[in-house]
């Protein structure tokens, strides 16, 4: 659904030779980051054989996940020099 979006901001926020770096770059950011979700997938199933009930280990995943979008959230806010740093943007 917003793919078409993303793409279409990557383009216009390159240069044309920085184009291919920027486009290789998210998608191997995509991929790493539905990895990590699927390894993710398996750790309340597996805090299970310690004690904790799986729906305590899914809410403070939900929470942790709150927390890192929140902290992001915040790093973006505070820069743009991060995203023009990613997307190789010279202007």
């Amino acid at each position: 659904m917003f793919l078409p979006l993303e793409h279409a901001q990557i383009a216009g926020a390159t240069t044309d030779t920085a184009r291919t770096t920027a486009f290789a770059r998210y998608s191997l950011t995509g991929s790493l980051c539905a990895a990590i979700g699927a390894v993710a997938v398996g750790i309340p199933e597996a805090l299970t054989p310690l004690g904790v009930e799986q729906l305590d280990a899914m809410r403070w995943m939900f929470v942790l996940c709150a927390v890192k979008l929140s902290k992001v959230g915040i790093l973006k806010g505070r820069s743009s020099a991060v995203s023009n740093h990613f997307f190789c943007y010279s202007g």
